[in-house]
């Protein structure tokens, strides 16, 4: 942790410990296409996650996702998506 280097820096920091709200898994060596929409990628530099997020991109046409149809997508083509069915 950074808890010492930050104690020598700055001598009159208080340090407060909290429980976490999740459970981080490391599950190993994954495509990025066969992950769940919700899974948290590590990059361990820029160059790495830049390169992920363009891979995420063209795989589900968006980084950061939502799931909706980004640029290139499903149904992206150019043809006119067909109307709603009537309510």
């Amino acid at each position: 942790t950074m808890r010492g280097v930050i104690a020598e820096l700055v001598p009159d920091a208080i340090f407060q410990r909290r429980a976490r709200l999740s459970n981080l898994t490391y599950t190993g060596a994954k495509k990025i296409s066969r992950m769940k929409a919700r899974t948290a990628i590590v990059g361990f530099s820029v160059e790495d996650i830049y390169a992920i997020a363009e891979h995420v991109r063209r795989q589900r046409g968006g980084a950061g996702g939502g799931g909706g149809r980004g640029r290139g997508g499903p149904g992206a083509g150019g043809a006119p998506r067909p109307p709603p069915p009537p309510a």
